[in-house]
C-alpha cells in the first residue's frame, strides 16, 4: 500500500510445503521444525499473541530434519519428515496437539496422495499407507527400491511414477479396491490432475489421459472392445508335486458376455499346450483337465480377450492315488488379484508374471 509516499507491506512467510486444513492455511518452514497455521480470517496472516479460536498458530516439532511434505487426512493434518510423521489434531489454536509416529517418514512430497483406504506415500523402505493405525508397507511385492516418485489418485487407482535406484523411472498403478499393484511402462510423469472427471499425467510437453477402471467406467468400456491379456505362472519344481501328475485346474472366474479365457500348460521350459477355452457367462468354476505329468518343472498359462475376473485357481494333482489341492487363493479384479504368497508383474503388452 502507499501512502504520501511510504510503502507499508505485511511480511510474507516463506513455506517448502502448505496445505489447507480447517479453514486455515498450513506451512512448514523449508528449514526448521516450526509449523504455522494462518489465521482463519486471513490465510496471509501467519502471527498472534493471542490465543483465540481465529488467530494464527504455530506448532513446533522436536525431530530432527526438514519437513517433507504436508496434507490433510480427514481431521487430522500430517507434516512428513524423512524418520516420522507429526499428526496434528484439534479444531482451534486453543486446542492444537501433537502425536510423532517414529521410524517412517516420507522422501518424495509428491507421493503423498489421500485415497480411501488411506494416505499413500514412498518412504525408504517402499510406498506406506496411513490410515490413523500404525503405517503399512503396500509394496513388498515390488521388490524395488525408489528414490523419487509422483503420485495421484484418480477416485480408485493410485498412479504414480517412482525413480529407480539407477535413476530409470516405471510407471506404477496401486488399485486401492484389491490391494493390486500393476507396472505399466517407463513413461517419466513430472505432475497429474483431474479435469472435468478425468484422469490426466503429464510428461515433458504431452498430457496423457489415463483409461484406468476410474468411476466413469473408461475401462469397461476398454474390455467391450476387446483388450487381450495373459496371466503366465511361475515354474512349480517336482519336488513341490511328489514327482506325480496335475489333473486338473480349478478355476472360479467371472466371464463379461463376449469374453473368453484359454488354459494351457507347458513341462520343462518345452512348448505349451492348449487345452480348453471358456466363455460361459457369470460367475462359474471351470474345470480344465490338463493331465499333465511331471518332469523337472511345470508350468500353467491363462489367455484371454475381454473382462475376465479371477476368483480362485486350484491346481488338483495326484499323489499316490490321492488327488490334493497345492495352492488356492482369493482374487478379484479386472483380470487377477493373486494370492498372498504369489508375487507378479505386468509387461507392456499386458502380460502377468506370477512367482509362487
Amino acid at each position: 500500500h502507499y501512502c504520501s509516499g511510504v510503502r507499508l507491506s505485511k511480511k510474507r512467510r516463506t513455506f517448502n510445503h502448505i496445505a489447507a486444513h480447517h479453514n486455515r492455511l498450513w506451512g512448514t518452514v523449508p528449514s526448521g521444525n516450526t509449523i504455522y497455521a494462518s489465521a482463519s480470517d486471513d490465510i496471509f496472516s501467519f502471527s498472534s499473541s493471542d490465543i483465540i479460536s481465529k488467530y494464527a498458530a504455530r506448532i513446533e516439532s522436536d525431530k530432527s530434519g526438514v519437513f517433507t511434505g504436508i496434507c490433510e487426512y480427514g481431521s487430522y493434518l500430517l507434516a512428513f519428515k524423512e524418520s516420522s510423521i507429526t499428526v496434528i489434531y484439534g479444531d482451534n489454536a486453543a486446542n492444537y496437539g501433537t502425536e510423532i509416529i517414529n521410524g517412517i517418514g516420507c522422501i518424495a512430497p509428491k507421493s503423498v496422495t489421500v485415497t480411501p483406504r488411506g494416505v499413500i506415500f514412498l518412504s525408504y523402505k517402499g510406498f506406506y499407507i496411513y490410515n490413523g493405525n500404525a503405517p503399512s508397507c503396500i509394496s513388498t511385492r515390488l521388490k524395488t527400491k525408489y528414490k523419487h516418485a509422483v503420485g495421484g489418485f484418480d477416485g480408485n487407482i493410485y498412479y504414480v511414477c517412482a525413480q529407480k535406484q539407477n535413476g530409470e523411472h516405471e510407471l506404477l498403478t496401486y488399485d486401492t479396491r484389491y490391494g493390486l499393484w500393476h507396472r505399466q511402462d517407463g513413461i517419466k510423469v513430472t505432475d497429474m490432475f483431474t479435469f472435468l472427471g478425468e484422469f490426466y499425467l503429464v510428461s515433458g510437453n504431452k498430457i496423457y489421459r489415463t483409461e484406468a477402471d476410474t468411476p466413469s467406467g473408461s475401462r469397461a468400456q476398454d474390455d467391450a472392445d476387446g483388450v487381450k491379456w495373459k496371466i503366465v505362472s511361475a515354474k512349480t519344481y517336482d519336488n513341490t508335486l511328489d514327482n506325480k501328475s496335475v489333473n486338473e485346474l480349478w478355476i472360479r472366474a467371472y466371464v463379461e458376455k463376449g469374453a473368453y479365457f484359454i488354459v494351457c500348460t507347458r513341462i520343462d521350459d518345452g512348448e505349451w499346450q492348449c487345452h480348453e477355452s471358456f466363455s460361459r457367462p457369470g460367475i462359474n468354476v471351470f474345470r480344465s483337465s490338463v493331465r499333465t505329468h511331471m518332469g523337472s518343472s511345470y508350468q500353467y498359462k491363462i489367455e484371454g480377450c475381454g473382462n475376465v475376473v479371477f476368483y480362485e485357481i486350484e491346481v488338483q494333482k495326484a499323489n499316490g492315488g490321492r488327488t490334493i489341492k497345492d495352492f488356492s487363493g482369493t482374487t478379484r479384479g479386472t483380470v487377477t488379484k493373486p494370492a498372498e504368497d504369489i508375487e507378479y508383474s505386468v509387461t507392456d503388452n499386458n502380460e502377468f508374471d506370477f512367482d509362487y
